[in-house]
């Protein structure tokens, strides 16, 4: 996967606030998104923001692959909630 910089306003499913939390954890582009990777940056941000939605990881691995969340593989979708059940 080619890594790019690029801002988040060109992903459509990460709105202003959730941008802007994502700065705030030192995840500024889309290039810096894609070497965390989404469990990563979703840890910084639970630990940053301790009530942040769970669909925020399936929000970003979306983003990372250019996709609507809703369009990840059920398996992923699987992995990643399975994931974000450890923080619960």
């Amino acid at each position: 996967m080619k890594l790019f910089s690029k801002k988040f306003s060109s992903c459509p499913y990460l709105d202003q606030e959730l941008s802007g939390k994502l700065s705030q954890v030192g995840i500024v582009d889309l290039r810096t998104l894609r070497m965390y990777g989404s469990r990563n940056v979703f840890f910084k941000l639970k630990s940053r923001f301790p009530d942040i939605n769970p669909d925020v990881i399936l929000i970003l691995e979306g983003a990372i692959r250019g996709i609507n969340p809703k369009s990840l593989d059920r398996e992923l979708q699987k992995e990643l909630n399975d994931f974000i059940r450890m923080f619960s």
